[in-house]
């Protein structure tokens, strides 16, 4: 049993995914817009106008935060809330093709694509079609496949099959790495983790594919999307972190950063504990990499403490940490029981997190990942976990049984 997944861990994220699906999609077809004054394809919208004005040249409107809200609420109804462009201009090498498709079927082709190359990428990395499964089933893929966020499928195809794959196919790891450029403040740790392997083909790789993505779209696009990305869109998606605590989508949101900001901590104090956490899982990374000669445990860790790495993350950019969780799982089914109630707690969390950040604190998605890193460090072989003392504890009394 200890090779598989339990059976029980695929429904226990089915529950919270169909009741977020019913609450979002029971009022289509008869409205795209719901009571929560969200477009029903949610997050997805972003991409798809963002292709329709690229398409038309509109590149001004598109990022400048103001005049992009003021334009989808014309397009859908003034009630909405602000929807905002902040992603880099090679995103609209995606988003213009999928904009000449009507809203709802040009989002199903969205999450289709994506989950595809999602599904992919798990069964390339050597999970068995029940662990492949039982991840799709999880509440931080049908979080994404339900609200139709902006590539956080395609980015978690990117980082989990980068790291997995890089030894074995260096070219194909590097470029889905590249794809990282599409959000990369997930991709923060990914250079300490191959540094540390000593894996430089799959970085050089992300790189030139990075370039040409980017080439791609300046010559497309033109030099003026990159300028407006880089001198206002930008900066107003970092003013929007910073500002006074309280929007809704601080909710959403996971790093120790806004844990701090939550609890009432000064911005600058918050920032300075959020790149300690930073550094700390940097060092982390580091020395499970460059001391475990078995990779897998050492890429879980880093998968646990990736959203950790960055002031801006959401709970829906916890499709990693669901790989690393159908991972660990497999090497604590027989352990101590507060494990397997960390990696079940964590496993979940991505479908409870927007109610227990309002009925309780926001940020809390922090503290549920150093658990489940704490589970993937013990994980680790013995001399490889060697950086602090190791105990046996009610986390791991067995590590000779189930560690490596």
């Amino acid at each position: 049993m200890t090779g598989s997944v339990p059976r029980w861990l695929p429904p226990l994220g089915l529950l919270p995914g169909l009741m977020l699906g019913w609450l979002v999609w029971k009022d289509y077809p008869s409205s795209l817009i719901g009571l929560d004054h969200q477009i029903v394809v949610r997050d997805f919208v972003n991409i798809w106008v963002g292709g329709r004005l690229a398409t038309v040249g509109d590149l001004r409107t598109l990022f400048d935060p103001i005049a992009y809200a003021d334009h989808v609420r014309t397009l859908f109804g003034a009630r909405l809330d602000m929807y905002t462009w902040g992603y880099p201009p090679h995103l609209l090498l995606l988003a213009v093709p999928l904009s000449h498709l009507p809203l709802v079927p040009a989002f199903l082709v969205w999450i289709v694509g994506t989950g595809a190359v999602f599904f992919f990428v798990l069964r390339q990395i050597g999970l068995s079609p029940w662990q492949a499964v039982a991840v799709a089933a999880s509440p931080a893929i049908l979080d994404n496949a339900l609200i139709g966020q902006n590539g956080a499928l395609l980015s978690g195809a990117a980082l989990v099959g980068g790291l997995f794959l890089a030894e074995r196919r260096p070219i194909l790891a590097g470029l889905l790495l590249s794809l990282l450029t599409l959000k990369p403040q997930l991709g923060l740790l990914v250079p300490i983790y191959l540094l540390a392997r000593g894996q430089w083909r799959p970085m050089v790789w992300a790189a030139g594919f990075g370039a040409a993505l980017c080439t791609m779209s300046l010559f497309i696009f033109g030099v003026d999307a990159w300028i407006a990305y880089a001198t206002v869109t930008a900066p107003f998606m970092r003013g929007f972190l910073e500002a006074p605590f309280g929007l809704s989508a601080h909710y959403m949101m996971i790093p120790p950063f806004v844990l701090m900001r939550a609890l009432g901590v000064a911005t600058t104090h918050a920032y300075a504990i959020q790149i300690l956490v930073g550094l700390v899982s940097a060092a982390l990374v580091w020395h499970a990499a460059r001391r475990s000669g078995e990779s897998r445990m050492a890429l879980c860790l880093t998968l646990c403490l990736v959203p950790l790495t960055t002031p801006y993350a959401h709970s829906y950019d916890l499709v990693c940490t669901a790989v690393a969780c159908a991972l660990l799982i497999t090497r604590t089914v027989q352990s101590a029981t507060a494990a397997r109630a960390v990696i079940a707690l964590a496993w979940v969390f991505p479908g409870i997190a927007l109610l227990l950040a309002h009925r309780i604190l926001p940020g809390l998605g922090s503290l549920v990942l150093i658990g489940l890193g704490v589970v993937a460090w013990r994980r680790l072989p013995r001399t490889d976990a060697a950086l602090f003392a190791r105990p046996t504890s009610l986390l791991c009394p067995d590590t000779a049984k189930f560690g490596g």
